[in-house]
């Protein structure tokens, strides 16, 4: 006890910044949790998967062993209500078992670690299922990403008042909340991007512990490149500009060494999961194929238009435009103002001397800035955005494409804030100037660029939190009266389907039922003789779920370029009730004579329509 009070007399700046730090990630960790089980409605198909990647024994989907593929077991016979726990959750004889992880990441795109991970959490509640599991590993990760971020900014600006605005910045934003609530390995890619650039920071800034700082940086390159690819992308650019520095430094052992580590660290991740350049080649393959709709650019203005919506709050179209045109007009009215103001006072003592001292500030800034950095920075958040533009559907798959930037939005963070501080040191030099204030002080301008800094990062936080959209809070299936999940669990569900990996999400919203059957909307026909074998209580419903007909995602470009999917969604929705009436007569008869050729029914009756995953489906009940 007396050596904290002792640190505290001589650290008392440094023991409130940790303060602050400490009592801003609390209150970042409430409203996460607030954001996670009050706003966010529904879940991602991509969040069902990660808890079936990771607990269901040796089978990574419930309707196949690849990758979307079609129906090919688990459909065309009854099946226990089980078949859909087991495939979410561990079972007591099946904890711990990596090697079923392995193989079903084998089957899948993604490598392996962070299924275990979260393999590892579910294996302590065997036979049970909770979204719970999953994002409490992120909210673990997002405080040592945010202590991360801290560290990293204190390293670059020497400023523990920065470092805390920025983790504040990002902590609060909307961009940093849809990756902590959204249950995937995009959480821990977030946090490996933190600590590999936290570590060549330190790196950089601590010559003497290269020895030790190398070894954990090739760790840390094998562990994140095994959570997701886009790491190495990353990694991959970083590694790229510090052997560049080490070149230019003619630091050649260094280099050699620095580089021969690194390539080993991703080497062993070959070694260690050979299918990682399958799974780069083949399925990012067909994701490529996606990616073609309206051109590598076209994808690149559409993923920095959702970037700058989600994570600043920014209205940024997608379209080509007159930017360029309007900043140089801009710069042209300046100049013809600016040349013959220069020239009328080039005479003045005060404004010769204010103009002598912005130009040293200007200078002392750039001469002392880490740009090592910033261009690292720069070039991870173009870099990521180019190998999206040129292997992801973006405009196809919509605002959620943003997870792939995940990683890199408290970078993001990073520069926005410098960009503040910069703006914030004009400001205070021109007041300065303007009210001739010779007598101010280092300190005294300091704080005058401090309290700047803080008022624009508070601006920007309310812009985001008024601006900014929530793309993973999934409000979809509260866009009806009828949930899916609501349905009663003791009861037999016949679902018939267009899209074999619905599937998997069925597995989240009728875990617990008593009996299923899935079938090929197209083969059900085919399928009365099966139908007819289920044995059921006389007390026991069943229920009949089928697409409504006809029903396509449509994803239209706005005439302003943007493309609102969840509105264009709603819109659909508004669309399908005024059809819904023909439509329903149409398949109860369709479907009524057929289920009495099973012997399940007499009478079809319609309860209504329901969202699974952007899908309007209708519901029977067979009476």
């Amino acid at each position: 006890m007396n050596k904290i009070k002792q640190w505290w007399k001589s650290n008392t700046k440094e023991g409130m910044a940790y303060l602050i730090l400490t009592g801003m990630i609390m209150l970042q960790l409430v409203n996460l949790i607030y954001c996670f089980a009050y706003l966010k409605k529904d879940f991602h198909s991509d969040e069902i998967w990660s808890y079936g990647l990771a607990n269901s024994y040796y089978a990574p989907f419930l309707n196949s062993d690849r990758h979307n593929a079609g129906l090919e077991k688990n459909n065309d016979e009854w099946f226990p209500g089980t078949v859909l726990d087991d495939y979410l959750s561990v079972e007591a004889d099946e904890r711990f078992a990596y090697g079923s992880v392995y193989y079903n990441n084998s089957r899948d795109v993604h490598p392996p670690f962070y299924y275990m991970v979260l393999h590892t959490i579910c294996s302590f509640f065997p036979g049970k299922f909770s979204w719970w599991y999953g994002f409490a590993l992120n909210l673990v990760l997002f405080i040592l990403s945010q202590i991360l971020l801290f560290l990293f900014v204190r390293n670059l600006s020497g400023s523990l008042a920065f470092a805390n605005i920025v983790c504040m910045l990002y902590g609060f934003s909307q961009g940093c909340i849809n990756t902590f609530i959204f249950i995937r390995m995009y959480a821990m890619a977030t946090f490996f991007v933190l600590l590999t650039i936290w570590l060549h920071s330190e790196l950089y800034k601590k010559r003497e512990k290269f020895r030790v700082v190398l070894p954990c940086i090739a760790l840390t390159t094998f562990l994140g490149g095994l959570t997701h690819y886009y790491f190495l992308v990353c990694a991959g650019i970083i590694s790229a500009c510090f052997c560049i520095y080490y070149l230019i430094k003619k630091e050649y052992k260094r280099l050699f060494a620095y580089a021969t580590v690194l390539l080993g660290a991703v080497g062993l991740i070959c070694v260690v999961y050979p299918y990682a350049w399958i799974q780069l080649t083949r399925f990012k393959g067909e994701q490529t194929l996606m990616s073609g709709y309206g051109g590598f650019w076209f994808e690149c203005r559409y993923l920095i238009s959702y970037v700058c919506n989600e994570l600043l709050g920014l209205p940024v179209s997608p379209l080509p435009s007159y930017v360029g045109i309007y900043l140089m007009e801009i710069l042209l009215v300046l100049l013809v103002i600016g040349i013959p103001t220069f020239f009328l006072l080039r005479k003045e003592k005060w404004f010769k001397e204010g103009v002598r001292r912005i130009l040293q500030a200007i200078w002392k800034k750039i001469k002392g800035t880490k740009w090592l950095f910033q261009f690292v920075m720069l070039s991870m958040v173009c870099g990521l955005i180019v190998v999206i533009g040129k292997t992801t559907g973006v405009f196809l798959m919509s605002n959620t494409a943003t997870r792939y930037m995940f990683a890199v939005y408290p970078v993001i963070m990073v520069l926005v804030a410098e960009l503040i501080s910069l703006a914030a040191g004009l400001i205070v030099g021109v007041v300065r100037l303007c009210i001739k204030k010779k007598e101010w002080n280092l300190n005294r301008i300091r704080r005058w660029k401090s309290a700047f800094v803080l008022l624009g990062s508070v601006m920007l936080l309310v812009n985001i939190a008024f601006n900014a959209t929530e793309n993973f809070y999934f409000e979809f299936n509260g866009l009806l009266d009828l949930r899916v999940d609501e349905l009663p669990r003791k009861a037999n569900y016949i679902i018939a389907l267009e899209e074999a990996w619905l599937y998997n999400c069925f597995s989240y919203y009728l875990r617990g039922v008593e009996q299923i059957y899935v079938a090929d909307s197209n083969e059900i026909y085919q399928q009365a003789e099966n139908l007819g074998k289920l044995k059921t209580q006389s007390d026991v419903p069943t229920y009949f779920l089928v697409k409504m007909p006809g029903w396509k995602e449509v994803v239209t470009m706005q005439e302003d370029g943007t493309v609102l999917y969840d509105d264009e969604f709603r819109q659909q929705i508004k669309d399908a009730k005024k059809i819904e009436g023909e439509k329903i007569e149409e398949y109860i008869e369709k479907y009524n004579n057929f289920f009495e050729q099973t012997g399940l029914c007499k009478k079809l009756t319609y309860l209504g329509g329901s969202v699974v995953y952007y899908r309007y489906f209708f519901v029977f009940r067979l009476d």
